[in-house]
């Protein structure tokens, strides 16, 4: 019944259709039965195809479809699997709720869920996992040939997909074979040396049979199969691909002593983010438990030591993904807890009272069943609004089609990885533009990524027009230019033509810029034809929200400096709501010169529903602060500020309803300006009506004031407030009285365009070293690759760390609203580093290098809009 219910709650997520990165590669090679990046994933790819042949008109939704399926199996075997522990006697009642709790505390595991929504290899990792588990247990206490067989079958297969289950594989093995030589030894001189040889022989039999699906990659590798584009002729080329040999460098690289601490804190707050601390907790106790059993704890307890260790040693990205073995493991862990008679232990202790204390020991058990159920549907209800918003997120494919549908005829077009696969896969299955040539950019080596892109382009442009999904900072200088072109540019040589059906502005600046036109950036239409340029009146975004705006520029004379562009939208009084400026440098703005700056213009979340202007400008930046080259910015347009109806996701969770129609869900605290701080409010209106105003008190004192704008009943508003440093603060609406308290130390609220949030942040020095503690918190799913970067400044001097969050074990575009993740970053300072240090944060895109705007007034008044001051350390 669990796992029925699983795959009902995974149908109603999964994802509708084409995905990014590899999980499109999966797609497309299961669709046309290509070859995947090694180690190629033949059964995978066998098995999907024959699935997605029920669901011909849309193979990609049917091989998320077929995930959710092989995660109902999973969870299906793990409860077996947590019936089948040999831990003492059981009753019916902990049997069913062992294994209910170990079975619900998978579902509810973040990644899990993740994988079981969306077409990727992990989800068949887990279930192989799972088979090796069962049928191990299963072999340990009773290796009869069958069940050996059987082991050494899925063994086979499970390597034949991916060469990781090896470590799964090899505790499993260890226990059974534990047993299989006791029991051989008690029936040698029944049997004989020649009947036990001849049973080896059939069980490796069994298991070479199970490696037999590798035999499709030399069958269907011809050259120009999708996606992989090179032959596999020979057997080293086979071997290259299936062993995945290219990545062997990689293996226990973080193994070092000196490494292996910040690793193991590493997992362990994975472990967190995946099922909470109190499950950590009990799955400690069954790990415990069945080391206590010897062959059990060789088979379980190795079984999730030997995969977490591989896999927070690995250097690649992603370990989330890499422990999924070893989420399966610790499902298992949380049912060894659990199973069993917990009073059974007694008659081997000698203890006064044990009447009273056997009762207080099934009481115990009982409470921690119940509980461990609880914890994990709770996971479950905490996880619901991403996955249920990610169910509806086709934004993959429409970004596709209307890159491809604004290609010119026979274009090239040069594509990060993110964005080749999906685009692959409308060109071989759905037949769309297939006259364009996508071409994957592959990093070269050490080179800078942006500079590959960079001269890849310079050489395209001297050809013909060319489309491409990256653009970089370091393009302003470039000798082409970039238009906006579906959802990529066009690179051409020359000047970008102005579109037609643009609003036209025709306004004039001094130093030459001439600002000719505006355009809404609209996304493609649910049909995935690009949507015509609309004019920018009556557009309406979402507080927290960003929409684009790109504008063309005419140069009348050169430009004697550099320049900035900005937009910016704003209230009746001048205020400052949401801006975006780019700067472009003096060699790019020649006389006679057209271009065009694309903006992206994130609304502040403390906006209040209403009607705001569009303005535009240019300013020439100077130390002494920007010249503004007009008296007053352009008027552009009026915008409508609706409330925001993403999720709320806080940091203080709150529910309480007060007076004046409103509800209080939670609250934040930010500490960054120094000598005070800031309460973020976020409410709920119950009934439209007149302003709430609200009164925050510090030892009955008030210090502010805020009001709750009127917007329609159930709409989500943010406030905020600017406090004294110290005391505790205390809301009060019509003398009704919510207190608050003080925020801890270093806690921060710093919000990275509505994506994360920044929400804890220390330092100290260790060594030569300035170690930075970072807590993010998810404002909702992500589906890009953001890096951090880290700045310290001092006197004379300053050093950088960029990187994936958690020294890249937990890439953002895994994460989920509401999800904390801790990430530390090392700097080296200089050996003569003296006096205070400044450290400064930033979020941006890992692919384009686009910052993400910090969404705070004080913050972009001190121009700190992209990576503003965090901390300062003595």
């Amino acid at each position: 019944m669990v796992a029925v219910a699983a795959l009902a709650l995974y149908v109603a997520t999964v994802a509708p259709g084409v995905l990014p990165a590899d999980s499109g590669e999966f797609q497309l090679a299961a669709a046309t039965l290509g070859i995947a990046h090694p180690p190629g994933y033949p059964l995978y790819i066998m098995l999907g195809w024959a699935f997605t042949r029920l669901t011909l008109d849309n193979p990609a939704w049917g091989l998320n479809l077929f995930s959710t399926l092989i995660a109902a199996a999973t969870l299906t075997v793990v409860v077996v699997a947590v019936r089948a522990l040999p831990l003492g006697p059981r009753t019916p009642f902990t049997r069913l709720v062992a294994s209910l709790a170990a079975t619900l505390t998978l579902v509810g595991a973040t990644t899990f869920w993740a994988q079981a929504t969306t077409a990727n290899i992990r989800i068949l990792v887990a279930l192989f996992s799972a088979l090796l588990f069962w049928l191990g247990l299963r072999a340990m206490v009773q290796p009869t040939l069958g069940r050996l067989v059987w082991l050494a079958l899925v063994t086979g297969l499970g390597l034949s997909h991916h060469g990781s289950l090896a470590f799964v594989a090899l505790p499993v093995w260890g226990s059974v074979a534990w047993s299989w030589i006791r029991e051989a030894r008690a029936r040698q001189a029944r049997q004989g040396r020649r009947r036990l040889g001849r049973n080896i022989g059939v069980v490796v039999v069994a298991g070479i049979v199970g490696l037999l699906p590798v035999l499709y990659l030399p069958l269907r590798g011809a050259p120009g199969v999708p996606p992989h584009p090179e032959a596999l002729v020979g057997l080293d080329a086979v071997l290259n691909h299936a062993l995945a040999r290219g990545f062997g460098g990689d293996m226990f690289a973080f193994a070092r002593p000196s490494l292996l601490p910040d690793r193991l804190r590493i997992l362990a707050d994975i472990l967190r983010i995946e099922f909470g601390w109190p499950l950590v907790a009990l799955a400690a106790v069954g790990f415990v438990r069945v080391i206590l059993r010897g062959r059990v704890g060789l088979l379980l307890g190795g079984g999730f030591a030997l995969p977490a260790f591989v896999a927070i040693t690995y250097r690649a990205p992603q370990t989330v993904e890499y422990l999924m073995p070893a989420y399966v493991a610790f499902a298992l862990l949380v049912g060894a807890a659990l199973t069993g008679d917990w009073a059974s232990i007694l008659p081997h202790l000698k203890l006064a009272g044990r009447r009273y204390v056997t009762m207080t020991m099934r009481v115990g058990q009982v409470v921690a069943l119940l509980g461990a159920v609880i914890l994990a549907v709770v996971n479950i209800i905490a996880l619901w609004p991403s996955y249920a918003a990610l169910h509806h997120d086709d934004t993959t494919r429409q970004a596709a089609q209307a890159f491809l549908a604004a290609a010119p005829p026979d274009a090239p077009a040069f594509a990060g990885w993110h964005q080749a696969t999906p685009l692959w896969y409308l060109q071989y299955v759905d037949g769309l533009r297939q006259d364009v040539n996508v071409e994957y950019v592959t990093p070269a080596g050490a080179e800078y990524y942006p500079t590959t892109w960079r001269r890849l382009l310079e050489d395209a442009a001297q050809r013909d027009p060319a489309l491409a999904t990256n653009r970089y900072p370091t393009y302003a200088d470039a000798p082409f230019t970039l238009a906006p072109a579906g959802s990529g540019f066009m690179v051409q040589q020359g000047d970008p033509p102005i579109p037609d059906g643009a609003h036209a502005v025709d306004a004039a600046f001094e130093g030459g810029p001439v600002l000719a036109t505006a355009q809404w950036g609209q996304p493609p239409n649910t049909a995935g034809e690009p949507s015509s340029p609309v004019p920018l009146g009556g557009v309406t975004v979402e507080a927290g929200d960003a929409m684009t705006i790109d504008l063309y520029w005419r140069m009348v004379e050169a430009a004697p400096s550099d320049l900035a562009f900005y937009v910016h939208l704003i209230d009746d009084d001048g205020r400052v709501v949401g801006q975006a400026d780019v700067g472009r440098p003096a060699s790019a703005l020649g006389a006679e010169r057209t271009f065009v700056t694309r903006h992206t213009v994130s609304v502040l979340p403390t906006t209040a529903p209403g009607t705001y202007r569009l303005v535009a400008g240019a300013y020439q930046p100077t130390p002494d602060g920007p010249v503004a080259l007009a008296a007053n910015p352009v008027p552009l347009a009026e915008v409508q500020v609706a409330p925001s109806s993403q999720p709320l996701v806080t940091n203080h969770p709150l529910r309480r309803a007060l007076e004046g129609g409103v509800t209080l869900l939670g609250f934040d605290w930010d500490s960054t300006v120094p000598n005070g701080r800031r309460l973020y409010l976020h409410w709920q209106r119950d009934v439209s009506g007149a302003l709430t105003t609200v009164h925050l008190e510090v030892a009955g004192q008030t210090v502010a004031e805020v009001a709750v704008p009127d917007a329609s009943s159930g709409s989500v508003i943010t406030t905020a407030a600017d406090l004294p440093p110290e005391g505790e603060v205390a809301v009060v609406v019509d003398g009704q009285r919510v207190f608050l308290g003080e925020p801890s130390e270093g806690e921060r609220w710093i919000n990275y365009g509505g994506k994360a949030a920044l929400v804890d942040a220390s330092a100290y020095r260790e060594g030569r070293d300035l170690v930075v503690d970072l807590t993010w918190l998810g404002l909702q799913p992500l589906l890009n690759d953001y890096s951090v970067t880290v700045k310290a400044r001092g006197d004379g001097w300053s050093q950088a760390n960029d990187g994936t969050p958690a020294e890249g074990a937990i890439p953002t575009f895994k994460w989920v609203g509401g999800m904390l993740v801790h990430d530390r970053h090392r700097l080296t300072l200089p050996k003569d580093a003296q006096g205070p240090i400044t450290v400064t944060v930033g979020l941006y895109d890992a692919f384009t290098t686009t910052p993400l705007t910090v969404l705070d007034d004080r913050l972009l008044r001190l121009g700190q809009a992209e990576e503003p001051a965090i901390l300062v350390v003595d």
